[in-house]
């Protein structure tokens, strides 16, 4: 008689929840609230701290607006392409 290998069951780890945090970014030891959660990540947060989380999208935010900006000054539509016009 042989046994049936016994059902894998999803188990959490009883680890006791980290109170500080090293930033990917700044490299600074902070409290976990300095994240922003996560539900990808093993401890529930994000791998950078909200202060280099905000200013990395301020300037993602802020490079996006100067590559719409032809030299001229006048903004362009994202979706308006020159090259889409139709000239009739």
């Amino acid at each position: 008689m042989t046994r049936k290998p016994a059902p894998k069951v999803a188990r959490k780890l009883d680890v006791a929840a980290p109170t500080t945090k090293c930033c990917a970014s700044c490299g600074k030891d902070r409290p976990v609230a300095k994240f922003l959660p996560s539900r990808f990540v093993a401890d529930g947060f994000i791998d950078t701290c909200k202060t280099c989380t905000y200013a990395n999208a301020d300037s993602d935010r802020r490079q996006r607006e100067t590559r719409k900006r032809p030299a001229g000054g006048v903004a362009v539509a994202a979706t308006e392409s020159p090259l889409r016009r139709k000239a009739w």
